[in-house]
């Protein structure tokens, strides 16, 4: 991700360097403008006609210059090309991802116990791939209930972020739940809650499996340990569940429909002072998916042998 992050720099750094000269070319052509203006009425007869000529020129310099350099410090903002600039990167990065048609499969979703009851559900960017011999699947996703309620139709937002789903083919060891915000109509009478060593983990999560003991075959310190980082970076706003030799990753977008974590990579957070925060805003939801699928599965630990079949 270096190579991208090089990428992003440079354009910000190139935007920048528009903007200044596009002042400068402004100013000097304005002062250009005024003093040609000035010595236009001092002048009488014929004089006056030839200073006439640039002071035309100079006005024209100003409207088209001025027009051709804000075209061209705008055109480095946009988002056709903010995305080729990480397209062009992430190819190396991420290989073995491709855009599907594909969705997410509904009845698996509203079996995770992630969601609240849900009934519309909206998908775009969906992607699938195989990493270190982990399958996944990810998309965003908008997760609504529509009922009707004294003959009006009412809706209500479920879950509106991204979820992955990390299938690293292993034997079935039950199923666990870990809720950074947990939904608040979803039945667990079939789990127990379980409480792990860790006071920073259990403040982070609640968690709930079906055999309590089985859950610590997940929860292994250096797990524990990744996850708490992991939920640091998004601000607690993600749940968890491994059922059925998956892994179902829910991270929730805030109120302004942004990551918390997306301008993490390497972790090495983007100052604000880096890049504005328009040009944040077109490139980190890219950013984020490709290099957070990687990321789960190296700090959950699923490519290790412990959850292979082979063994």
């Amino acid at each position: 991700m270096e190579k991208l992050r090089e990428q992003l720099e440079q354009l910000e750094k190139e935007r920048k360097v528009c903007k200044v000269i596009f002042n400068l070319c402004i100013i000097i052509g304005l002062i250009c403008f005024i003093s040609i203006f000035v010595l236009f009425f001092k002048l009488e007869g014929d004089t006056r006609i030839l200073a006439g000529i640039p002071l035309v020129l100079c006005g024209l310099f100003l409207v088209v210059g001025g027009n051709v350099i804000s075209r061209f410090s705008k055109k480095l903002d946009k988002t056709g090309v903010i995305k080729k600039a990480i397209k062009k990167t992430l190819k190396n990065e991420l290989p073995e991802a491709k855009r599907v048609d594909e969705d997410l499969n509904e009845e698996e979703l509203n079996d995770t116990k992630l969601f609240n009851k849900f009934n519309v559900c909206k998908q775009t960017n969906n992607f699938i791939g195989e990493y270190n011999g982990v399958k996944y699947q990810f998309a965003d996703l908008d997760l609504v209930e529509r009922y009707n309620e004294n003959g009006r139709t009412h809706t209500r937002t479920v879950f509106s972020g991204l979820v992955y789903i990390l299938d690293y083919e292993k034997d079935k060891k039950g199923d666990m739940l870990l809720y950074g915000q947990k939904p608040y109509f979803v039945s667990l009478n079939d789990y127990k809650k379980v409480q792990t060593e860790s006071g920073a983990f259990n403040a982070m999560f609640e968690i709930y499996a079906d055999d309590p003991h089985q859950a610590f075959y997940f929860l292994t310190p250096i797990i524990i340990e990744n996850l708490v980082e992991l939920a640091k970076n998004y601000d607690g706003k993600i749940n968890i569940a491994y059922k059925d030799g998956k892994v179902i990753v829910a991270i929730t977008t805030d109120s302004k429909g942004s990551y918390t974590g997306e301008v993490i990579m390497n972790g090495k957070r983007y100052s604000q002072g880096l890049l504005s925060q328009s040009l944040l805003k077109r490139f980190d939801g890219y950013t984020f998916r490709y290099s957070c699928v990687h990321k789960l599965v190296d700090l959950l630990k699923l490519s290790s042998e412990k959850y292979s079949n082979k063994n």
